[in-house]
């Protein structure tokens, strides 16, 4: 905005020539109002009053248009200085300053309210002008010199709100949790998300689905009959869940193998994963990825079997070693029985000599009480 053009300039000396003659009319009426006050008795004529009014009017006028030339200057040159200043100040300094402005504004206005209630008059407009002068400059110095301060608790505040953001987002992600084909034949998700241990939603996307019904119609039987199983499964978990059960559409195009779109959903959704698949586990947790194992879970409710303990276990194979024979306990746990290899076939009494985890699960060993 260039002050000093011509325009501008002559426009601005009319408005200063205007204020004067405002300026004279606010002084007529204070003068009158004094007068009234002074002589209640008399009565001014209309002609007089109005006489006043125009004579004190053009007065204020003609003395401001005689200073209007040096008042533009002064404008302009408060204006040019006003912009270099502001250009000068950091952004980091000059948002809180005009945070500060504006508070005091609005200060200020409502203390104004309370002025308004004294009735208009030359001496409550001068105490609102001054009201908001002062409080407005008083804003924008505490905003300017404790910029510092104001900067800090605003990014503090902000990142506070932008973490609890993120928990709400990650806590409603983490809520999702998409099922595997090897989950779905193994079955047991069925159970516990039967007795309520598998909160949030259960999503099956839609290339699980397609495997398992290219399982379901393998010509080997024992697939096809996993298959089936599965297919049952995703049903019955369809009934049951009712809303906290969808359907994904998601595809990647790009791969045919369901473990890596089912990670690289996982992954873009920020849901979990429920598996059976122990090498699908290993490649989840690789890739951070949160996973719910039914393996893990059904290890994690086994009995604690410790060395000394009595089991009875069917022996339904030979073991490795020499006299060696392998049982499993009924939730699947091996259990290795020294002395059990001729005992094929039959129940024996066998006592824990160790246990020992891995990866893969538990194995019990032990060692037989009764002779064959």
């Amino acid at each position: 905005m260039n002050m000093k053009s011509s325009t501008l300039h002559n426009l601005l000396r009319l408005l200063v020539t205007a204020l004067g003659g405002g300026i004279g009319a606010a002084l007529a009426a204070g003068a009158l109002s004094l007068f009234r006050l002074a002589s209640p008795n008399f009565a001014l004529p209309a002609v007089e009053v109005a006489l006043t009014y125009l004579a004190v009017s053009l007065l204020g006028a003609v003395i401001l248009f005689i200073f209007s030339e040096r008042i533009v200057n002064w404008m302009s040159r408060l204006f040019s200085s006003t912009v270099q200043k502001v250009d000068g100040i950091p952004a980091n300094r000059l948002l809180p300053a005009v945070f500060g402005l504006l508070v005091g504004l609005v200060i200020a206005a409502l203390i104004s309210v309370i002025y308004s209630r004294m009735g208009n008059s030359i001496f409550t407009t001068v105490l609102t002008a001054i009201t908001y002068l002062t409080l407005g400059l008083l804003g924008y110095t505490v905003g300017y010199r404790r910029s510092s301060d104001l900067n800090r608790q605003f990014n503090r505040t902000f990142r506070s709100s932008a973490k609890k953001l993120r928990g709400k987002k990650h806590k409603s992600a983490a809520s999702i949790k998409l099922i595997d084909t090897s989950a779905l034949i193994d079955g047991r998700v069925a159970d516990v998300s039967a007795v309520g241990f598998l909160e949030g939603v259960l999503v099956v996307p839609g290339f699980v689905v397609d495997e398992l019904r290219a399982v379901s119609e393998s010509p080997d039987p024992v697939r096809r009959a996993k298959g089936k199983r599965g297919m049952e499964i995703l049903e019955q978990l369809r009934q049951s869940r009712g809303e906290l059960f969808r359907n994904d559409t998601t595809d990647y195009a790009d791969t045919d193998d369901p473990d890596v779109k089912l990670l690289r959903l996982a992954r873009d959704t920020g849901a979990a994963v429920i598996t059976g698949d122990y090498s699908l586990n290993r490649a989840a947790q690789v890739s951070s990825i949160r996973v719910l194992s039914i393996d893990s879970l059904a290890s994690a409710l086994r009995p604690a079997l410790v060395a000394g303990e009595t089991v009875t276990i069917e022996i339904v194979k030979e073991g490795r070693e020499a006299a060696q024979g392998v049982g499993y306990l009924p939730d699947g746990t091996m259990v290795v029985v020294d002395g059990g290899r001729s005992r094929v076939g039959e129940s024996l009494q066998a006592q824990v000599t160790s246990v020992l985890q891995t990866n893969a699960g538990r194995m019990i060993f032990a060692r037989a009480l009764t002779e064959g």
